[in-house]
Protein backbone atom coordinates (compact mmCIF):
# COMPACT_ATOMS: atom_id res chain seq x y z
CA UNK A 1 0.00 0.00 0.00
CA UNK A 2 1.75 3.57 -1.06
CA UNK A 3 1.78 5.96 1.78
CA UNK A 4 -0.09 9.36 0.90
CA UNK A 5 0.96 11.24 3.57
CA UNK A 6 4.40 12.03 5.74
CA UNK A 7 4.71 13.22 9.27
CA UNK A 8 7.19 15.40 10.93
CA UNK A 9 7.68 15.74 14.90
CA UNK A 10 9.34 18.74 15.60
CA UNK A 11 9.45 20.58 18.93
CA UNK A 12 8.77 24.16 19.02
CA UNK A 13 11.84 26.22 20.66
CA UNK A 14 9.43 26.64 24.05
CA UNK A 15 9.10 23.20 24.33
CA UNK A 16 6.07 22.69 22.94
CA UNK A 17 5.46 19.31 20.23
CA UNK A 18 4.24 19.61 17.03
CA UNK A 19 3.13 17.70 14.13
CA UNK A 20 3.33 18.59 10.56
CA UNK A 21 1.60 16.55 7.94
CA UNK A 22 1.34 16.73 4.35
CA UNK A 23 -0.57 15.09 2.00
CA UNK A 24 0.50 14.19 -1.34
CA UNK A 25 -2.90 14.14 -3.04
CA UNK A 26 -3.75 17.84 -1.71
CA UNK A 27 -1.41 20.47 -1.55
CA UNK A 28 -2.16 21.65 2.07
CA UNK A 29 -0.06 21.09 5.36
CA UNK A 30 -1.51 20.02 8.16
CA UNK A 31 -0.54 21.31 11.86
CA UNK A 32 -1.27 19.66 14.90
CA UNK A 33 -0.46 20.38 18.13
CA UNK A 34 0.60 17.55 20.83
CA UNK A 35 -3.31 16.57 22.23
CA UNK A 36 -3.81 16.16 18.25
CA UNK A 37 -5.91 19.23 18.05
CA UNK A 38 -5.45 21.12 14.71
CA UNK A 39 -3.55 24.58 14.76
CA UNK A 40 -3.94 27.33 12.30
CA UNK A 41 -0.24 28.65 12.31
CA UNK A 42 2.94 29.07 9.81
CA UNK A 43 4.81 26.18 9.24
CA UNK A 44 8.19 29.05 9.62
CA UNK A 45 7.12 29.47 13.06
CA UNK A 46 8.11 25.78 13.95
CA UNK A 47 11.02 25.39 11.73
CA UNK A 48 14.09 27.64 12.04
CA UNK A 49 16.42 27.91 9.18
CA UNK A 50 15.22 24.72 7.22
CA UNK A 51 17.66 24.07 4.15
CA UNK A 52 16.60 22.45 1.42
CA UNK A 53 18.80 21.58 -1.13
CA UNK A 54 18.30 19.87 -4.86
CA UNK A 55 19.68 18.66 -7.97
CA UNK A 56 19.68 22.15 -9.10
CA UNK A 57 20.72 23.53 -6.01
CA UNK A 58 23.97 21.52 -5.73
CA UNK A 59 24.85 22.21 -9.24
CA UNK A 60 25.10 25.74 -9.59
CA UNK A 61 28.74 26.48 -10.43
CA UNK A 62 28.84 30.31 -10.13
CA UNK A 63 31.81 31.95 -8.39
CA UNK A 64 31.17 32.23 -4.71
CA UNK A 65 28.65 29.44 -4.46
CA UNK A 66 30.81 26.82 -2.48
CA UNK A 67 31.27 29.57 0.46
CA UNK A 68 27.57 30.22 0.26
CA UNK A 69 26.89 26.87 0.55
CA UNK A 70 28.93 25.84 3.56
CA UNK A 71 27.79 29.06 5.06
CA UNK A 72 23.75 27.79 4.74
CA UNK A 73 24.92 24.44 5.80
CA UNK A 74 26.99 25.46 8.65
CA UNK A 75 25.75 29.19 9.54
CA UNK A 76 27.38 32.40 8.61
CA UNK A 77 29.04 32.97 12.41
CA UNK A 78 32.73 33.01 11.76
CA UNK A 79 35.41 31.68 14.89
CA UNK A 80 38.00 33.89 15.67
CA UNK A 81 41.38 32.48 14.01
CA UNK A 82 43.00 32.70 17.33
CA UNK A 83 40.15 30.80 18.86
CA UNK A 84 40.02 28.13 16.03
CA UNK A 85 43.82 28.02 16.46
CA UNK A 86 43.67 27.43 20.31
CA UNK A 87 41.00 24.92 19.75
CA UNK A 88 43.01 22.44 17.60
CA UNK A 89 45.93 23.18 19.83
CA UNK A 90 43.95 21.82 22.85
CA UNK A 91 42.15 18.95 20.40
CA UNK A 92 45.82 18.11 19.45
CA UNK A 93 46.84 18.00 22.83
CA UNK A 94 43.65 15.67 24.17
CA UNK A 95 44.52 13.40 21.34
CA UNK A 96 48.16 12.89 22.47
CA UNK A 97 47.01 12.23 26.43
CA UNK A 98 44.47 10.11 24.99
CA UNK A 99 47.30 8.09 22.65
CA UNK A 100 49.09 8.11 25.79
CA UNK A 101 47.27 6.30 27.92
CA UNK A 102 46.29 4.02 25.29
CA UNK A 103 49.96 2.93 25.85
CA UNK A 104 49.63 2.47 29.96
CA UNK A 105 48.84 -0.91 29.79
CA UNK A 106 51.86 -1.95 27.98
CA UNK A 107 53.97 0.32 30.00
CA UNK A 108 52.88 -0.97 33.25
CA UNK A 109 53.67 -4.37 31.52
CA UNK A 110 56.66 -3.81 31.17
CA UNK A 111 57.60 -1.81 34.53
CA UNK A 112 56.33 -5.37 36.29
CA UNK A 113 58.53 -7.51 33.85
CA UNK A 114 61.43 -4.70 34.87
CA UNK A 115 60.76 -4.87 38.57
CA UNK A 116 60.45 -8.82 39.01
CA UNK A 117 63.82 -9.08 37.08
CA UNK A 118 65.75 -6.81 39.73
CA UNK A 119 64.29 -8.57 42.17
CA UNK A 120 65.50 -11.84 41.15
CA UNK A 121 68.93 -10.62 40.61
CA UNK A 122 68.62 -9.05 44.01
CA UNK A 123 67.45 -12.82 45.19
CA UNK A 124 70.74 -14.01 43.72
CA UNK A 125 73.08 -11.80 44.68
CA UNK A 126 71.87 -12.45 48.40
CA UNK A 127 72.48 -16.63 47.34
CA UNK A 128 76.32 -15.55 46.26
CA UNK A 129 76.91 -13.11 48.97
CA UNK A 130 77.60 -10.35 46.83
CA UNK A 131 76.21 -8.13 48.95
CA UNK A 132 78.25 -9.34 51.75
CA UNK A 133 81.45 -9.23 49.44
CA UNK A 134 80.16 -5.32 48.34
CA UNK A 135 79.82 -4.44 51.98
CA UNK A 136 83.21 -5.37 52.69
CA UNK A 137 85.09 -3.81 49.25
CA UNK A 138 82.92 -0.42 50.06
CA UNK A 139 84.21 -0.49 53.83
CA UNK A 140 88.05 -1.28 52.77
CA UNK A 141 87.34 1.53 50.30
CA UNK A 142 86.50 3.43 53.55
CA UNK A 143 89.52 2.62 55.24
CA UNK A 144 92.07 3.45 52.20
CA UNK A 145 90.74 7.06 52.41
CA UNK A 146 91.29 7.69 56.02
CA UNK A 147 94.43 6.29 55.82
CA UNK A 148 94.73 8.89 52.60
CA UNK A 149 93.65 11.68 54.88
CA UNK A 150 96.11 11.12 58.23
CA UNK A 151 99.04 10.89 56.27
CA UNK A 152 100.72 13.88 55.47
CA UNK A 153 101.47 14.97 52.05
CA UNK A 154 105.43 15.55 51.03
CA UNK A 155 105.75 18.51 49.10
CA UNK A 156 106.86 17.66 45.46
CA UNK A 157 110.24 19.15 44.40
CA UNK A 158 111.19 20.08 40.94
CA UNK A 159 114.19 21.03 38.89
CA UNK A 160 112.77 24.11 37.70
CA UNK A 161 112.46 24.97 41.93
CA UNK A 162 116.33 25.13 42.17
CA UNK A 163 116.84 21.94 43.79
CA UNK A 164 118.28 18.92 41.82
CA UNK A 165 118.32 15.11 42.62
CA UNK A 166 121.68 13.78 42.20
CA UNK A 167 121.52 9.62 43.13
CA UNK A 168 124.40 8.22 43.62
Amino acid sequence: MKQTFRNIKTVYKYGKEYTITKHFSENIVYITDELGEPKDIKIESLLNNVLYFGQKDLSIRIDGYEEDLLNKLIGKSKMDSSKLSDNVTKLNDAIKKYNLLELLPEKLEDKKKERNTIKEQLKIFDEKGVKDKLEKEEAFNEDGNKIKKLRPRKPDITESEGVSLVLA
